[in-house]
């Protein structure tokens, strides 16, 4: 299975990773890989001054699970996390951070047409008479 990292070079990466359908919500342990071991042990966001004198990008996942395993098409759901430790299975993951990306309601979904006092065609094509 491929993997997808969204990066800021030297300021922010973000893993995207499947989460486990028998426990939705929760970070999943890093595992045996050393790689992915790595990744999820982190310095606290929240401890003075880890956070101020970070020398390496901040590392988060970006889990996500269906709504309904048996109904795929019904959507997702997606949960932001800071690991600062690999975990182990069968307990939760510790991290200080935590939190559900809500579905909907965002800046897109908003959007309106406006009215504007002056006619403006954006898409008129003039055509030159005399090549006609």
């Amino acid at each position: 299975m491929g993997q997808l990292i969204l990066t800021k070079p030297g300021i922010l990466e973000l893993r995207l990773l499947k989460g486990n359908p028998l426990q939705p919500g929760l970070v999943p342990p890093a595992g045996h890989n050393a790689a992915r071991r790595e990744y999820w042990t982190n310095p606290p966001l929240f401890e003075w001054p880890a956070a101020s004198v970070q020398a390496d990008p901040f590392k988060f996942l970006l889990i996500w699970n269906y709504l309904d395993p048996t109904s795929r098409l019904e959507g997702f759901t997606l949960h932001i996390a800071h690991p600062i430790s690999p975990g182990n299975y069968g307990s939760p993951v510790p991290c200080d951070l935590v939190e559900a990306v809500p579905r909907g309601g965002t800046f897109f979904e908003e959007l309106r047409p406006f009215r504007h006092d002056e006619d403006e065609d954006l898409f008129i094509q003039v055509a030159d008479e005399e090549q006609q």
